[in-house]
């Protein structure tokens, strides 16, 4: 069941992607939660006037999931997030098409470990846990494009 999320925790989910992603995010619509009762739940934004008055499992975009704490961008939420985000990794054109076919990268410079927003030029691919000078894919199976690459 979807219910549309109180604006005080929506407030409170913009403050947590502003400290995790260094964004001021601003978005029009609401926020429907899914799966309140589980370890992680889903978020929904929905930009319509009202509510459908049928069940269903989603409304909306999926906008993220948050788990023990820590927002999980989907690749559109990151979209949105990426636009004004601090706390990003900007990738080459090659890099960027490792990142998009399922494969880890290793970036040029050290940095700090945690889940940053991945830019190719003015794309925003989604998201990548960084470990040292790696950024280990986050990209669903269902959303990488299926070329095979050699490792870099």
């Amino acid at each position: 069941m979807i219910r549309k999320l109180k604006k005080e925790d929506a407030e409170e989910l913009f403050a947590e992607i502003d400290g995790q992603y260094g964004s001021k995010l601003v978005l029009e619509g609401m926020f429907l939660s899914k799966d309140e009762k589980r370890e992680s739940r889903k978020l929904f934004l929905y930009t319509g006037d009202a509510l459908p008055d049928v069940p269903a499992e989603w409304t909306g975009i999926h906008f993220c999931t948050i788990r023990d704490g820590v927002v999980f961008p989907s690749i559109e939420g990151a979209e949105a997030i990426g636009k004004t985000a601090s706390k990003a990794i900007e990738l080459s054109r090659e890099e960027a098409e490792y990142i998009m076919s399922g494969r880890d990268v290793v970036i040029g410079e050290e940095t700090q470990a945690g889940y940053y927003i991945l830019k190719a030029g003015d794309d925003i691919l989604g998201i990548g846990l960084v470990e040292g000078k790696k950024v280990i894919n986050q990209t669903p199976k269902s959303r990488r494009t299926r070329q095979q690459y050699r490792t870099i």
